[in-house]
């Protein structure tokens, strides 16, 4: 329900700050409710996610890779071409709601499958949550070793003990959408045939060729992609300490600032540990398909250069988290609104100030940008202010 809601004046407000600057009404409600039915069909399918899985990290995780995945399998349809598997975006929410065809002849009834999905979805959940043990998913979780590990004997150990699978599965993830995007960079400049998609893609970064304008546009959602795992994996932290599983570890010899620099840390680590690895299976895909071993090394680095960014929100999740411990929520409300200044900004004409507060702006535009090294140090400063920040209200407070 909460969701639903949100998603609902996410759309509201999107159509009327669309309307406010001038454009179209009926494009601007046809943007505003694609978004919406796109937040309450996820928000569903989440539900029905969570009825299945023992534990909310779980379900967390399956469904960020379920967006990723489907968000990845309408961009495979829509870059391939009208000649080859463009069935491939009929598949994906993301692909109906763009065949709405916003300010571009709008075709209402491709809202339908939406709003079929938002249904179908929000039944199956409530079904099968009739079905369920109190505290339990319908997929039972299989049980632990009977001895613990000796790498469960630091903190850092713990987390990652906690965190790894997750992890793995968003690796996982990543591998496959770097070779995706890594195969068909090479063919992109047949695909945008028309003047004002090549001035589109430009736009997002990419100062030479229209391959590094693509892969430098990509690498950036790769980087907000990589911000919600981060998010995620520091959050971890509120629910060890709400679900007394904090308070054992901490009665010992722990500090407590040890224990939320194990799990940040870990966030930390995890985020760069996944640009690198889509930079390295996009890069090696794009080499195979150009027969060129030195495109490798530029995009790795146009992968790694969004680390800093992300690790600006993971400061600011144990910033929030060391004062109060509800705090978490704000890196998410942060990484929305980051990305509704990226997608809207540019259509409100908003000024350059407030599309330079998302760290992800000042981010180097790579390959094809020109390398500025003082951003991203100081993004590196304020994410360590804000982890200072964290560490200092942690002491401070008393814990669930």
């Amino acid at each position: 329900g909460v969701a639903a809601l949100a998603s609902v004046a996410l759309g509201v407000g999107t159509c009327l700050s669309l309307i406010a600057a001038g454009l179209p009404i009926a494009g601007s409600a046809a943007f505003g409710l694609g978004w919406t039915l796109i937040g309450v069909a996820f928000a569903a399918l989440a539900g029905v996610i969570a009825q299945l899985a023992t534990s909310a990290r779980t379900a967390t995780g399956v469904s960020v890779a379920l967006v990723g995945a489907l968000y990845a399998v309408r961009g495979v349809g829509d870059s391939i071409g009208s000649d080859g598997a463009r069935w491939l975006s009929w598949l994906s929410p993301f692909g109906w709601q763009q065949f709405v065809r916003a300010y571009a002849d709008e075709r209402w009834l491709w809202l339908a499958p939406l709003a079929v999905l938002a249904t179908l979805a929000t039944a199956s959940a409530f079904g099968l949550s009739a079905r369920r043990d109190l505290g339990a998913g319908l997929l039972t979780a299989r049980p632990g070793p009977a001895r613990a590990g000796v790498h469960l004997s630091s903190t850092l150990g713990l987390a990652w003990r906690i965190q790894r699978g997750a992890l793995g599965w968003w690796a996982f993830g990543f591998v496959l959408l770097g070779g995706v995007l890594g195969s068909i960079v090479s063919g992109i400049g047949d695909l945008l045939d028309s003047p004002q998609m090549r001035q589109f893609i430009e736009l997002l970064g990419g100062e030479q060729a229209l391959t590094d304008a693509f892969l430098a546009a990509e690498m950036g959602f790769v980087g907000v992609f990589t911000a919600a795992y981060a998010v995620s994996a520091a959050a971890r932290l509120r629910a060890e300490e709400e679900g007394n599983r904090a308070e054992p570890v901490l009665a010992g010899a722990v500090s407590r600032r040890s224990w939320l620099l194990s799990h940040t840390v870990l966030a930390v680590a995890g985020a760069a540990v996944l640009l690198f690895a889509v930079g390295l299976s996009a890069g090696a895909a794009y080499s195979w398909t150009v027969g060129d071993a030195d495109q490798i090394a530029p995009v790795v680095v146009a992968a790694l250069v969004q680390v800093p960014a992300v690790w600006v929100l993971v400061g600011l999740v144990a910033a929030a988290y060391g004062w109060a411990a509800r705090g978490v929520v704000v890196g998410w409300i942060a990484l929305v609104v980051f990305v509704v200044i990226a997608e809207v900004g540019p259509l409100l004409k908003v000024d350059q100030w407030v599309l330079d507060l998302s760290p992800f702006a000042r981010v180097p535009q790579l390959p094809g940008g020109d390398f500025a090294v003082m951003p991203l140090i100081w993004l590196l400063a304020v994410a360590g202010g804000l982890l200072a920040v964290g560490l200092a209200g942690v002491r401070r407070r008393d814990l669930a």
